[in-house]
């Protein structure tokens, strides 16, 4: 993991102090900086001030609940968010992924799963960043084949120049 400004920025939303401290400092050892958030209020001030690169989320909190916040939090953000929660049926994990969590992990965890859950995690998130960077440059005309895609206007012209009609699948 790289150390200085390169660091991700880790935020870890639990209500056990311990906890969130044992993660603080594990994390912060691998080169991760990390933000410690004791309830979902103190998460969402946390992600309006600097945006971590993930969110380590707990369900069951005081206030505003785990899923919820993962709720709200969807609306505006794609976040990766981790959730690590003692409730960890299958269910409690079908419905944190099915809200919109990347990632689910019941506790206790194996510190070194959830630092590998961290950087797949991140590696996604990278994809994703810079498959949406070269989507947003393809516009034009390109080569296909032997014919050429209009990207602008969705159509596909033969040899010929004539169009060949295409689906929008």
């Amino acid at each position: 993991m790289t150390r200085g400004a390169d660091a991700k920025t880790v935020l870890v939303c639990d209500d056990e102090h311990a906890l969130r401290e044992m993660l603080s400092e594990y994390l912060s050892e691998r080169g991760f900086r990390v933000q410690e958030a004791e309830h979902a209020g103190a998460m969402f001030a946390s992600v309006g001030k600097t945006e971590p690169d993930v969110i380590i989320l707990d369900i069951n909190m005081p206030g505003t609940d785990g899923l919820t916040a993962l709720r709200e939090l969807r609306v505006s953000s794609k976040i990766p968010v981790i959730m690590l929660t003692a409730a960890g049926e299958v269910v409690d994990r079908i419905i944190g992924l099915e809200m919109g969590a990347d990632d689910y992990l019941a506790k206790p965890v194996d510190l070194r799963e959830l630092e590998a859950r961290i950087k797949a995690a991140l590696r996604r998130q990278d994809f994703v960043g810079e498959r949406d960077t070269k989507q947003a440059r393809m516009t034009g005309t390109v080569p296909f084949g032997t014919c050429q895609l209009d990207l602008d206007g969705a159509k596909l012209f033969g040899r010929d120049g004539e169009e060949i009609t295409i689906t929008a699948m």
